[in-house]
């Protein structure tokens, strides 16, 4: 057995084969990612009225895609459209005492007025854009460069897009 043991240990271990090259790894084309296309605004507002009704939208706006209550701007927007757009004034008075799904709710038949009445005030030194979203079938205007979803707010913050 002893003998067994010395022939065993004696004995040099079996060659390993070489290792096989792996084929080369297919050439890709790289291509360059299309331009994003831009942001499709409109210059507004040619007058201190137009001017006050869109810094109270873009207020309300950005208060209620922060989810956050939009009172204060829905306040001065009532006020904003009161000499020229009266109806409108009207229908935003009782929103700024309701919650933010109401506000939410009660804004959108009220923005299409809104937005017409902005860009046939075209002109001036504020650059906007106008968004619009699906799910809600709803537009509004806004001066950033990502959609801010004002109807949906954290749930649904960049659902929508720029309309031309």
């Amino acid at each position: 057995m002893i003998l067994v043991l010395l022939f065993a240990c004696g004995e040099s271990p079996a060659p390993t084969p070489a290792p096989v090259a792996a084929p080369p790894a297919p050439k890709v084309e790289e291509h360059a990612a299309p331009a994003a296309a831009p942001r499709p605004t409109f210059a507004c507002c040619d007058t201190p009225e137009a001017s006050a009704v869109l810094e109270s939208y873009v207020g309300v706006n950005t208060a209620l895609a922060a989810d956050k209550s939009a009172a204060e701007p829905l306040a001065a927007l009532a006020a904003a459209t009161q000499k020229e757009l009266p109806e409108v004034s009207q229908a935003l008075g009782p929103l700024a005492s309701m919650d933010i799904a109401g506000q939410r709710q009660g804004l959108n038949p009220q923005a299409a007025a809104i937005i017409t009445y902005l860009r046939a005030h075209k002109g001036g030194a504020a650059t906007v854009s106008e968004a619009f979203c699906p799910m809600a079938n709803a537009s509004w205007v806004q001066t950033g460069e990502t959609v801010a979803n004002p109807y949906y707010g954290s749930e649904m913050l960049t659902c929508g897009y720029f309309k031309e």
